[in-house]
């Protein structure tokens, strides 16, 4: 039962890093578009970062 309650305790922790990663992503594609709509970012530029944080995310989603 020990075993049960610390995998279900592992699973629950491991989905809220993901939900939070997520949060950031969406966060910080908001913020890009935001940028970018008032033109203090070029969009070449914004589709790069963009790029780059979905790969951020990815690579720590696979981590878990």
């Amino acid at each position: 039962m020990q075993t049960l309650d610390r995998t279900v305790a592992r699973k629950h922790h491991d989905l809220r890093r993901r939900q939070a990663d997520m949060l950031a992503q969406v966060s910080s594609e908001d913020a890009l578009a935001e940028l970018t709509a008032v033109g203090l970012l070029p969009p070449a530029i914004s589709r790069q970062a963009s790029a780059l944080i979905a790969e951020r995310v990815d690579e720590a989603l696979h981590r878990l």
